[in-house]
C-alpha cells in the first residue's frame, strides 16, 4: 500500500517578501535620504611646505576643498560636494630626523570657534637626539569639542579647525574624516588658477596659496 506523509506546511502559503504577519503588505522602513561618505585622505608634504614652529592653520574652506570637488568654470572656481564634514583623527608619520640634529616632532594643535567651550589641548612626540626613525603621532578631536562635531564648511569657510607644526618635508598625514553629499545644505565654491570644465580635482589640505600639502594619489591643481 502507496502512503502519503502530509507536509506540516501543506494548504499554507509561504509569506512572501514585503508582506506582515497578518499578510497584508508592510510599508518601506526610513532610509537616510543623503548619501554619507568615509573616508582616509593621504598627503605628502612637499619640500617647500615644510612645517616649523608657526602653525600651518587649516580652516572649514581648506578642508572642503581637499574632500574633493568639480571644475564648474574653466580655470576659475571648483564646487566642493561636502554639505557637511566630521573629522574623526589626524595621522602624521615625519620623515627621518638627521641624526644628531634635535628637531622637535610634529604637533597637532585643535582650535574651535567657540573658544568658551574648548579644552587647551594638544598631542606631540619627543625623540632624544641621534633617533633617526620616527613614530607616528595620531590625534583626536577633543570629546565635546566642535572640530569632533558635524560642522557645514560654508559656515566655518575661515574658521581655523586644527593646526600642525614641526612637520618636515617628505612626511605624510592621513585625514580620517566623514562628509555627507549635499542634498538639503548647500555646498562651497573654491577658486583655483587652472582646471578642466567637468574634471574631479582635490585641492591642497593647506590652501592653493601655500600648496604645501599635496594630495597623494588623486588628481589635483591650485
Amino acid at each position: 500500500m502507496l502512503t502519503t506523509k502530509k507536509s506540516a506546511s501543506f494548504g499554507r502559503r509561504r509569506r512572501g517578501r514585503g508582506e506582515n504577519k497578518r499578510g497584508g503588505a508592510s510599508l518601506p522602513p526610513p532610509l537616510q535620504a543623503v548619501v554619507t561618505v568615509h573616508h582616509v585622505f593621504r598627503f605628502v608634504v612637499t619640500t617647500a611646505g615644510a612645517i616649523t614652529g608657526t602653525p600651518v592653520t587649516i580652516d572649514g574652506g581648506g578642508l572642503a576643498g581637499a574632500l574633493g570637488g568639480t571644475c564648474s568654470v574653466v580655470n576659475s572656481n571648483l564646487t566642493t560636494w561636502a554639505s557637511s564634514i566630521r573629522l574623526h583623527r589626524v595621522s602624521i608619520w615625519p620623515s627621518a630626523v638627521a641624526v644628531g640634529t634635535l628637531s622637535p616632532q610634529p604637533e597637532v594643535i585643535w582650535y574651535s570657534p567657540s573658544n568658551a567651550v574648548e579644552k587647551d589641548t594638544s598631542v606631540e612626540r619627543v625623540l632624544p637626539a641621534g633617533i633617526t626613525q620616527t613614530a607616528p603621532v595620531h590625534s583626536r578631536p577633543p570629546k565635546g569639542s566642535f572640530c569632533g562635531m558635524w560642522m557645514n564648511p560654508v559656515v566655518n569657510v575661515t574658521n581655523i579647525l586644527f593646526g600642525l607644526t614641526y612637520v618636515p618635508g617628505g612626511s605624510v598625514i592621513d585625514l580620517d574624516v566623514s562628509f555627507t553629499m549635499s542634498n538639503n545644505m548647500g555646498t562651497l565654491g573654491r577658486v583655483i588658477a587652472t582646471g578642466v570644465l567637468g574634471t574631479i580635482y582635490y585641492l591642497y589640505l593647506d590652501g592653493s596659496t601655500r600648496h604645501g600639502l599635496i594630495p597623494a594619489g588623486k588628481p589635483s591643481t591650485f
